[in-house]
């Protein structure tokens, strides 16, 4: 933005006191579970990750002992948010564990399947994550897994099985 450019600054100000405003307005009318899944959006995003997995536990928890597990809520959004923590904090049998969960009540949930491909690829359970990677090109054929590590054994492009030639043929053999 143009330092200079005051009726400029003027219009950006105003946006900006809107948006905040509306902001507020949002937060004040989240549930509890609700509030709980924000924080630890918050936390998720200063990269306070430790913080960020106790409020979406307290939030998991809650929700868990409410009933409220519905595909598409805020538990499995926070399920899939605290996933996301523990594959940042290399924490790979939390990653798994969470998006399970997920994967449980939304068995097409792509996010929580790639996340969980890339948790067991990293534990070495190759075969494991080709499974979800098969789940996932059966149910959106559309999509190109350009997130996928480039270090799984075999991956799929344009319709072709391809060898990545930082694996051998013994884990080949073993898919």
């Amino acid at each position: 933005m143009d330092a200079g450019n005051t009726e400029l600054q003027a219009q950006f100000e105003k946006v900006k006191a809107a948006h905040e405003k509306a902001e507020k307005s949002r937060k004040m009318g989240l549930s509890p579970l609700e509030a709980q899944k924000e924080k630890g959006d918050e936390k998720y995003k200063a990269g306070m990750f430790e913080e960020a997995i106790s409020f979406y536990t307290k939030c998991i928890d809650q929700g868990r002992s409410s009933g409220d597990l519905a595909p598409g809520g805020t538990v499995m959004k926070a399920l899939s948010n605290r996933s996301a923590c523990f594959k940042q904090l290399s924490n790979f049998d939390g990653t798994i564990e969470d998006t399970t969960a997920v994967i449980d009540v939304e068995p097409e949930n792509v996010k929580a399947l790639v996340r969980r491909a890339q948790a067991f690829e990293a534990v070495e359970r190759y075969k494991l994550a080709l499974q979800d990677v098969k789940v996932i090109e059966i149910a959106h054929p559309d999509l190109i897994f350009f997130d996928l590590p480039v270090y799984f054994c075999v991956f799929r492009t344009d319709g072709h099985w391809i060898r990545n030639e930082r694996c051998g043929d013994a884990k080949l053999q073993a898919l």
